[in-house]
């Protein structure tokens, strides 16, 4: 192992203050655009506040599982609306 580079171990696998600092912003980010996004299109305009929180918490959910195959959350939500595949 005399290529082991620690400080690339450690920020890639979150486990510095900085690394989970970014990763918590990204979050908050994300959580934000998807609120945004929900509160915004019409097809939610007549949910309650549950059924919006639960839209928003599954939307939450699948970015989770997808992100990686976009550059951005925005990128995400054109193509949803393009294909109109929306949740």
């Amino acid at each position: 192992m005399d290529n082991f580079d620690l400080k690339k171990y450690l920020v890639e696998n979150k486990v510095t203050a900085n690394s989970r600092m970014i990763e918590e912003a990204e979050n908050e980010n994300s959580h934000s655009a998807i609120e945004d996004f929900v509160m915004s299109h019409p097809q939610y305009e007549d949910l309650s506040p549950r059924e919006l929180a639960k839209k928003v918490a599954e939307y939450a959910q699948e970015w989770k599982n997808v992100s990686t195959n976009y550059t951005g959350i925005k990128d995400y939500f054109r193509e949803l609306e393009k294909s109109g595949d929306l949740l």
